[in-house]
């Protein structure tokens, strides 16, 4: 089984799915259709709308199945259990200490498993991070001139876009098989 059928097993993968499809179709422009859209303009939107779903999806699946390992293998509520039986045995010091102590280990591994998902996302999931800061630079440094080049050159970069995402989403993981998974 490839681990993308893996991840559409899940009826919230594909909630997930339309509404990371639906918003870029709108923000792309793509629906509702604006003046002027050429043909070449709703496909590579509708392409990369679909290849950022799937890349959104991929990563949505992976982060929420680590955070269920991680409920159960480290337990990281724990301490909330602890806390209140120190208050109700009158210990409110030792009871603040735990919950304290926990929090902030429940919190660093909440956040360690949203920076493996930034990371991955950024790193190997989609252009969107570098892309977006990159913008930002060009729109900043270059005079007018220079940011029309970008405009001519838009259909193109989009299709460069689009080899990165599906090399990002082979990157990810998304098309490999998987054994250990078929079972569940």
């Amino acid at each position: 089984m490839l681990y993308l059928q893996w991840v559409f097993k899940d009826k919230l993968s594909y909630a997930v799915f339309f509404i990371i499809f639906a918003s870029s179709l709108y923000g792309f422009k793509v629906f509702p259709p604006s003046e002027g859209t050429t043909a070449i303009h709703t496909l590579l939107g509708t392409l990369y709308s679909l290849l950022l779903a799937l890349v959104f999806t991929c990563l949505f699946k992976t982060l929420k199945e680590k955070t269920v390992q991680l409920f159960k293998e480290k337990k990281p509520l724990q301490f909330v259990e602890k806390s209140v039986e120190h208050t109700k045995s009158g210990n409110f010091a030792e009871a603040l200490k735990t919950f304290l102590g926990g929090f902030v280990k429940a919190s660093i591994l909440f956040l360690g498993i949203l920076g493996l998902g930034a990371a991955q996302f950024c790193v190997f999931g989609s252009p969107v991070c570098t892309f977006s800061v990159g913008a930002a630079i060009v729109t900043a440094l270059f005079p007018t001139f220079a940011v029309q080049i970008l405009y001519e050159y838009a259909e193109w970069i989009i299709l460069a876009g689009l080899v990165a995402q599906a090399v990002g989403l082979h990157f990810m993981g998304c098309f490999k098989r998987v054994r250990i998974l078929e079972n569940n």
